[in-house]
């Protein structure tokens, strides 16, 4: 069923994610009081989008990816053994991500030598681990109750 506690855990993930999409991951200060914000799709001077614009497409695709996941997880309500597994792919992208994530904060901060502030949004894909990893614990119950009504029959 899609109003099992699983769900709204797998829910609140994506939408965690999706609320990291519209924040600026991290600000770069450079030496003559510009600053320099790095959203998912390319960095911004001044908040100015015409500026400079490097994309990654590892950060975008991997990004895209785990949404995908969490939101088709929930429909597979009916498969828990499945659903588990998928908990498991999930949070393994999720951390994936959030290393390459400063891995790629530092190499633009290097490539601008600037210094690098992170924003709320570097602790959004964290906080959505902890959200699956939820998920993943609820439906393991479920599936040992399932388990222990079968043994009763």
């Amino acid at each position: 069923m899609i109003q099992r506690i699983q769900s709204a855990y797998l829910l609140l993930s994506a939408v965690l994610l999706l609320i990291a999409a519209f924040i600026p991951f991290a600000d770069f200060a450079i030496t003559n009081n510009n600053t320099i914000s790095l959203d998912i799709i390319n960095i911004l001077k001044n908040n100015d989008i015409s500026s400079l614009h490097l994309t990654s497409t590892v950060n975008i695709t991997i990004f895209v990816l785990n949404i995908f996941i969490l939101v088709i997880n929930i429909f597979l309500f009916k498969k828990r053994k499945l659903q588990m597994k998928i908990c498991i792919i999930s949070i393994l992208l999720l951390i994936a991500y959030e290393v390459y994530l400063f891995w790629y904060i530092a190499i633009v901060a290097k490539l601008l030598k600037a210094t690098s502030s992170y924003n709320i949004s570097v602790a959004l894909p964290v906080l959505s681990v902890v959200f699956v990893i939820l998920a993943y614990l609820s439906i393991n119950k479920d599936e040992k109750l399932v388990r222990s009504l079968n043994r009763i029959r």
